[in-house]
């Protein structure tokens, strides 16, 4: 199982891309929440609300979800990060698997 975490700029793009990729079944589920991100962007600090999400991804989704997920988000050079769980509990995992199938 993957994790796959990203940030957006406001939770309605969130919420679009979040339902995107669950209606294509590339994600089982996915957590939201509001932070405040600190950046340099353009030679300048930039602190600004955002809204992180963690999408739970099967190995075997998780190249496709990668690549859809830079293809639809509106950030020129978004954070997506890909971390594999060392360890989940079994019920769990085989979930999402099946619910992405």
């Amino acid at each position: 199982m993957f994790i796959i975490y990203s940030t957006f700029p406001n939770k309605e793009e969130a919420l679009k891309i979040r339902k995107k990729l669950l209606e294509e079944k590339l994600v089982g589920c996915f957590n939201m929440v509001p932070i405040t991100s600190g950046y340099w962007w353009e030679g300048r600090v930039v602190i600004a609300e955002e809204f992180g999400v963690i999408f739970k991804v099967s190995e075997e989704k998780v190249d496709k979800t990668f690549k859809r997920l830079r293809n639809l988000h509106p950030y020129k050079i978004p954070v997506i990060l890909c971390l594999k769980v060392n360890r989940v509990n079994e019920e769990y995992e085989r979930w999402i698997r099946r619910v992405t199938e």
